[in-house]
């Protein structure tokens, strides 16, 4: 598969099916999550190429939220799925892709994101099937996400009696990939590695070797995004790599201007070796 710069690829929303006349009212971050998710089904597209080609005017809390949503889905989508099986009372490969997507999403924020009001996790879902032109579908995922609603505790993976398996499934990992690491490194931590590989990165970055020339680009690189809020502390694992919380409108300037370069620890720590 060619790689395409980010810069070169439309925009995932105003390319995508979910922007069909329609008067329904549901939020940025749900409809371009809903039509990066699509792209990564049906055309094998790379989720992060896709979430930085999102347009411009998205508002910064409508960015996150769309990338919780679509890396979340992603992280989490045989849990999600499984769980959805008992939901619906029926196979996952039932489903049109739409409405598999929409469940995953309605249900991805129903468990695991606790600020999102769950009538609202609901309605959204229901009217994404209105918008992508599949209006009979509506009642059906209101059932399965009601029904979600009213059984908060069902876990898929708590019936599964196979260690290998119920880890697989808790964790969201291929069977053959947890027995791989169970074989490598024992259950224990190959346990605790799924655990962690399943959490979100935090956010690092670098100074591009265009910053580097400029004296004390670090510093003031570093000054501007404190005073944007931002928590900014160095890595402890890897030299020159930083970590940081907030501040994402100052990020955004920064990398836009070619003075820093995101990249999480573990690659740039490979590049150290």
């Amino acid at each position: 598969m060619a790689v395409v710069r980010p810069s070169s690829l439309p925009d995932p929303v105003a390319q995508g099916l979910l922007l069909s006349k329609s008067n329904e009212t549901i939020s940025p971050a749900r409809r371009a999550a809903f039509e990066i998710l699509r792209r990564v089904e049906l055309e094998n597209t790379y989720a992060s190429v896709m979430l930085a080609a999102l347009g411009k005017p998205m508002r910064e809390d409508d960015r996150a939220l769309c990338h919780e949503l679509v890396l979340g889905v992603l992280r989490r989508r045989l849990w999600l799925d499984r769980a959805l099986e008992h939901f619906a009372g029926r196979s996952i490969d039932q489903l049109d892709l739409p409405v598999t997507i929409s469940l995953r999403l309605g249900l991805y924020q129903l468990r695991f994101l606790s600020r999102i009001p769950p009538p609202a996790a609901v309605n959204e879902s229901v009217a994404l099937m209105r918008v992508a032109r599949l209006r009979s579908a509506g009642s059906f995922v209101n059932a399965v996400l009601r029904r979600a609603t009213r059984e908060p505790d069902y876990d898929p993976a708590a019936g599964v009696a196979d260690a290998d398996e119920k880890l697989a499934l808790e964790t969201s990992h291929p069977v053959w990939l947890i027995r791989r690491w169970i074989d490598a490194f024992g259950f224990a931590e190959a346990a605790a590695f799924a655990h962690q590989n399943n959490r979100a990165a935090p956010t690092a970055f670098r100074l591009t070797a265009r910053a580097r020339k400029q004296t004390r680009a670090e510093a003031s690189i570093i000054a501007a995004l404190k005073s944007a809020g931002a928590e900014v502390l160095p890595s402890a694992i890897v030299r020159g790599a930083w970590r940081v919380t907030g501040g994402r409108r100052a990020l955004r300037e920064l990398a836009h201007d070619g003075l820093i370069y995101f990249q999480d620890e573990a690659s740039q720590l490979v590049a150290q070796l």
